[in-house]
C-alpha cells in the first residue's frame, strides 16, 4: 500500500497541467491502483487545488515556466543517489510538485540518513512522508494542519 500515491500524484497534476478538470478524470483509467491510495492522492491534489497552491503548477503562461536549479550534483551524491531517482526529482521539480527546497531536503536526507543508494522507489517513500506531513520540511513544520488521507485511511 502507499507506493504508488506519489504516481497517482503525478498522472493527477500532468491531467490538471494539460487542462483537464478534476472531476473529467476517470476511475476506470486508475483501475490498478488501491482505493485507499487514489483517495490520498485526490485528497491531496484537492487540497493544493482548492488552496491555490497549485496554481504555479497550471500556469499556462511560457513565463511562467520554471527554469532548471541551478543544482549540479557532487561527485559524493552521484555515488549516493541514482540517475533515474535524481531525474525523478528533478521531473517532480520542473511539473511543480515539489519545491526545490524540498529537493534538497530528499538529497540531504539521502546523504545523511540512507545506507544504501537512493532510487526512484526510496525517493518516492521519502516524498510521501514529506507531502503527507509525516516528517517536518522547511515548507512543512512537524504538526501543521493539513488534513490528507494517507493511504491507509478511508472516508466512510
Amino acid at each position: 500500500m502507499q507506493k504508488h500515491i506519489i504516481d497517482l500524484i503525478v498522472y493527477l497534476v500532468g491531467r490538471l497541467q494539460t487542462g483537464d478538470e478534476l472531476r473529467d478524470i476517470e476511475l476506470e483509467n486508475l483501475s490498478r491502483y488501491d482505493e485507499s491510495e487514489i483517495s490520498a492522492a485526490y485528497s491531496w491534489v484537492l487540497q493544493k487545488y482548492n488552496s491555490g497552491e497549485l496554481d504555479h503548477a497550471l500556469a499556462k503562461k511560457p513565463k511562467d515556466k520554471i527554469s532548471t536549479p541551478p543544482r549540479i550534483l557532487h561527485y559524493a551524491e552521484r555515488v549516493m543517489i541514482s540517475k533515474d531517482a535524481y531525474g525523478y526529482l528533478m521531473e517532480l521539480y520542473h511539473m511543480r510538485i515539489i519545491s526545490f527546497q524540498m529537493m534538497e531536503q530528499i538529497i540531504e536526507q539521502a546523504m545523511l540518513h540512507v545506507a544504501e543508494r537512493l532510487d526512484e522507489n526510496k525517493v518516492k517513500q521519502l516524498l510521501t512522508d514529506m507531502l503527507f506531513d509525516r516528517t517536518s520540511s522547511p515548507e512543512k513544520p512537524t504538526g501543521s494542519s493539513s488534513q490528507y488521507l494517507k493511504g491507509t485511511e478511508s472516508i466512510n
